[in-house]
This record gives C-alpha cells, structure tokens and sequence, in this order.
C-alpha cells in the first residue's frame, strides 16, 4: 500500500516541452537535419545508377525505383518543412 502511496503524488513533467505534439515536432526536426544529407547522397547515387546503367533494362528499372525512392524521401521532407513554416504563423 505504501508503493501507491509514493506514487500518488505530484508529477513534475520532465520534458521541456508542454504537449505530445511539441515533443513530436522536435523529435522530427531533429530527424530531418540528421537524415537530410543522407536524402542527398541517394539522389546522387540515384544519377550514377542512371548513367551506369547503358540502357540496360534491368538496371535502368532498379535505378527508376532508386529514383522513386529517393524523391518520395524528398517530397516527405519537403512537406514536413512546409508544415512547420505553416504552423508557425
């Protein structure tokens, strides 16, 4: 009984941040500054798949969906971007 006791009292919050939302917003923030150049060096591995590929079918497919991929990455940290500009106004 006493366990519960020690448990009832207050809680102080020890985030700086006052909302889940808030705490989200930073976790990503800090995702995308991490993960950014990492968008970067798809895109340009995404080109040399391209030039590599010589008009090979088989490579050229893997190197569209290469492509595929990395834009989608993009677009999401784009629209991630446009969100918080949106949010703070």
């Amino acid at each position: 009984m006493e366990f519960f006791l020690l448990l009832s009292g207050p809680f102080d919050n020890p985030l700086a941040y006052k909302t889940l939302y808030e705490c989200l917003v930073a976790v990503l923030n800090i995702a995308i500054y991490v993960l950014f150049p990492f968008i970067v060096l798809m895109i340009v591995y995404t080109g040399f798949l391209l030039v590599a590929a010589q008009g090979n079918p088989e490579k050229l497919s893997r190197a569209k969906s290469a492509l595929v991929c990395s834009s989608g990455r993009w677009s999401s940290w784009g629209a991630r971007r446009w969100h918080l500009r949106q949010r703070r106004r």
